[in-house]
C-alpha cells in the first residue's frame, strides 16, 4: 500500500508536470515524444499503443517510487530531527534530480524549459516529503486500517483511472503519438535508390489564411540517394546538386556522390542539441570562393569563408570566419547563407537563439526582444559584407548603434530565406499557433533603406500577443521611448499564414524553398515550401496570391529543406532527417 501511495503522488505529480513542459513548446515537445515512438519501432515493437505525458509520466514514476521506497521510507524516523532535515533538503531533491535527468536523457527528451523544471525539483522536495511523512512507520497505521485495504485500492484506482482518462481525452496531435505494429507501418515503405512512389490521396484541410486555392493531386517521388546521417539542405548552383549532412560534410550528388567539403572537425552536431550542426552553403558567382553556416563545437553560429582552386577543390588552409554569434540555448540558429544578386552580397539569417517564447502568464517577452533589439544580430535577416540599412534605434540602452546590416528583424527562426529577383522570401517558425511565409519588394529597401520588421515577439503570424511591458526602448533623439507603437504601425504581415492545430493533422515548422523561374512551366513563379512536421509540399503563386497543396506521401524522416531541380522542368528536391534525398515530379 505505502509502494501504491507513492507511485500516484508521483504519477499526479510527473504528469501535470510533463503536460506543462510539452504544451510549453509543442514543437519540442512533438520531436521528444516522435523519437520515443521512432525506438519503439525500430526494434520492431509488437504492440499498438499511445506515447504521450502519461507514459513519459509512468515512466519516471516507477523508477522514481522505487529509489524513494529503497532509499528513504524504509529507513525514515520521525525522532531525528537530523535526518528529517537531510530527507527533506537533500536526499529527496537529489533522487529526483538524478530520476528525471537520466529518465528524459533515455527517454531522448530534450530542450526542455529549465526554469520549469528547476521550479519542479523545489515543489517536488515538498510534496515528495510529505509523502514520505504519510507512508512512515510512525503515521501509517494511524490512518490506514488493515481491514479496509481493498476499499484503498479501489478508491487509488478509481484516481489513476480518472487521470488517465482526462489525459487521453485532452491529448491532441502534439501531445500523443501512435507507436503503430509493423502492419501498420507497411504504409511507410523501405526505401531503395531509383525507387518511386506515387498516388498519395487526397489534401488535408486547410487552416490559414485565406488565399488558399486547390488541392493539386498527382505528383510522384523517386529516391536519388540515401546518405548515413540526417541531411540539413540540399542546394543547386549551375547544374550541380548538393546536400548537407548534419555533422559537417557536403556531397555533390552524382552518379558517386562524392565528398566535396568535410568541416566535421569544426562543426558542433550535439545529440541534444537537435537543431545544431551544418546548416548551409552559398557559392559567390565567381565560383572563387564560397561562405558555409554551421554551428561549432563552443555552440556559436559561424559564418566562414572558404577560397576554391581552380580545379574548383576547396581549399582549407585559407578559410576566414566572416561572423560568429555565440549560441547559449539549444535551438533557433537558423544559419541559412544565399547569395544576392540584388545586394551583390551574402544574406544571412539567424534565429532568436532562445527555446522559450511569448509567456503569456506575465505578459512579456520574456527573455526574448533581442529579435527587435537593432543592435543585436538575433533574430534578423543580415547582409554579411555590407552596411548600408538605417534602422530605428531599438534596444536597451543608447550605449551602441544601431546594425547597419539589417534586411529584416522580429523573426523567430527563419528557415530558408529565398531572393528571386527583386523579391525576398523569409518564412518563420512559430512559436505555438501559427506558420509565417513573408515576402517583400527589395526595391523598398533600396529607395529608404529601413529594414523590414515582421514583429517577433509582439506578434506570432497574424497574432497579436498583447506584449503590454518590453525591456526594449525606440530612441528618438536619445530619448527613450515605448516602442509598442511603432512596432503596431510598422509590422509586416505574411503573405500566407497557417495554424499549428488543422482540422484533420498537425502542422509545424515552415521549410522554405524556392521559386520556379522556367517560363515554360506551368509552375512558372510559383514559389514551394513545406511543413517539416506533417511533410506536405505548398505551392504559392506569389503573383496571383494562390496557394495550393501537393500532397506526397509518409517518408522516413520529416522534410529539412527543399530546392527546385535546375535541370529538370517541374521538378523538385527535398531532404529527410532519415537522410534521404528526394526528387519530386509535379503534377
Amino acid at each position: 500500500m505505502k509502494l501504491i501511495i507513492i507511485f500516484l503522488i508521483n504519477l499526479l505529480f510527473n504528469n501535470y508536470l510533463i503536460n506543462a513542459l510539452i504544451n510549453r513548446n509543442e514543437e519540442i515537445g512533438y520531436i521528444g515524444l516522435s523519437s520515443i515512438r521512432d525506438d519503439f519501432q525500430n526494434v520492431g515493437f509488437p504492440v499498438e499503443f499511445q506515447i504521450n505525458s502519461l507514459f513519459v509520466s509512468f515512466f519516471v514514476s516507477i523508477l522514481l517510487t522505487s529509489l524513494i521506497y529503497i532509499f528513504v521510507v524504509r529507513n525514515f524516523k520521525l525522532d531525528d530531527i537530523l535526518q528529517i532535515s537531510y530527507v527533506a533538503f537533500l536526499k529527496i531533491p537529489l533522487i529526483y534530480i538524478g530520476t528525471l535527468t537520466f529518465s528524459l536523457y533515455l527517454l531522448r527528451v530534450y530542450n526542455l524549459s529549465r526554469g520549469v523544471l528547476i521550479v519542479s525539483i523545489l515543489i517536488y522536495s515538498i510534496i515528495g516529503f510529505i509523502g514520505v511523512l504519510i507512508t512512515s512507520d510512525d503515521i501509517f497505521p494511524r490512518f490506514f486500517n488493515p481491514s479496509y485495504y481493498k476499499f484503498y485500492v479501489f478508491a487509488l484506482t478509481i484516481i489513476f483511472g480518472v487521470v488517465a482518462f482526462f489525459n487521453v481525452r485532452s491529448s491532441d496531435e502534439t501531445s500523443s503519438i501512435s507507436v503503430e505494429n509493423s502492419e501498420v507501418l507497411a504504409d511507410i515503405p523501405e526505401l531503395s535508390e531509383g525507387q518511386t512512389l506515387d498516388d498519395f490521396g487526397t489534401c488535408f484541410p486547410w487552416s490559414g489564411s485565406n488565399n488558399y486555392d486547390q488541392c493539386i493531386e498527382g505528383a510522384s517521388i523517386t529516391v536519388v540517394k540515401s546518405f548515413p546521417d540526417r541531411l540539413t539542405n540540399v542546394i543547386s548552383f549551375g547544374s550541380e546538386i548538393y546536400v548537407l549532412q548534419n555533422d559537417g560534410i557536403a556531397y555533390v550528388v552524382n552518379d558517386e556522390s562524392r565528398v566535396f567539403l568535410d568541416i566535421t572537425d569544426k562543426v558542433g552536431a550535439f545529440e541534444e542539441f537537435f537543431e545544431s550542426g551544418f546548416f548551409s552553403l552559398a557559392f559567390h558567382p565567381s565560383k572563387e570562393y564560397l561562405v558555409v553556416g554551421y554551428s561549432d563545437k563552443e555552440n556559436h553560429l559561424v559564418f566562414e569563408e572558404y577560397q576554391l582552386t581552380q580545379a574548383g577543390e576547396v581549399d582549407y588552409e585559407n578559410s576566414k570566419i566572416l561572423l560568429s554569434i555565440p549560441n547559449s540555448q539549444c535551438c533557433h540558429y537558423s544559419g541559412n547563407v544565399i547569395w544576392s544578386d540584388f545586394f551583390q552580397d551574402f544574406i544571412v539569417s539567424v534565429g532568436d537563439m532562445e527555446t522559450n517564447g511569448y509567456s503569456e502568464k506575465v505578459n512579456v517577452p520574456l527573455l526574448n526582444s533581442e529579435p527587435i533589439d537593432t543592435t543585436s544580430p538575433r533574430g534578423k535577416v543580415l547582409l554579411l559584407n555590407k552596411n548600408i540599412s538605417k534602422p530605428k534605434m531599438l534596444s536597451v540602452s543608447n550605449l551602441y548603434n544601431p546594425r547597419e546590416d539589417i534586411i529584416g528583424y522580429g523573426l523567430r527562426n527563419p528557415w530558408k530565406t529565398y531572393e528571386y529577383k527583386n523579391y525576398l522570401f523569409i518564412p518563420d517558425i512559430g512559436f505555438s499557433t501559427q506558420e509565417e511565409l513573408n515576402i517583400v519588394d527589395l526595391n523598398e529597401f533600396d529607395q529608404t533603406k529601413e529594414p523590414y520588421l515582421f514583429g517577433w515577439p509582439h506578434y506570432e503570424g497574424m497574432i497579436d500577443n498583447n506584449v503590454i511591458f518590453n525591456e526594449i526602448f525606440l530612441y528618438e533623439e536619445n530619448i527613450p521611448k515605448n516602442p509598442n507603437q511603432f512596432i503596431e504601425e510598422n509590422t509586416i504581415f505574411p503573405n500566407v499564414y497557417y495554424e499549428h492545430s488543422a482540422p484533420a493533422n498537425f502542422r509545424a515548422a515552415l521549410i522554405g524553398g524556392g521559386v520556379i523561374s522556367d517560363t515554360e512551366s506551368k509552375y512558372f513563379e510559383n514559389y514551394f515550401f513545406a511543413d517539416y512536421i506533417s511533410t506536405e509540399l505548398f505551392s504559392y503563386d506569389f503573383q496571383n496570391d494562390k496557394l495550393s497543396i501537393i500532397p506526397l506521401p509518409p517518408v522516413d524522416g520529416y522534410i529539412t529543406s527543399i530546392e527546385t531541380n535546375p535541370n529538370e522542368r517541374n521538378s523538385l528536391f527535398f531532404t529527410t532527417g532519415s537522410g534521404y534525398l528526394f526528387k519530386v515530379i509535379l503534377p
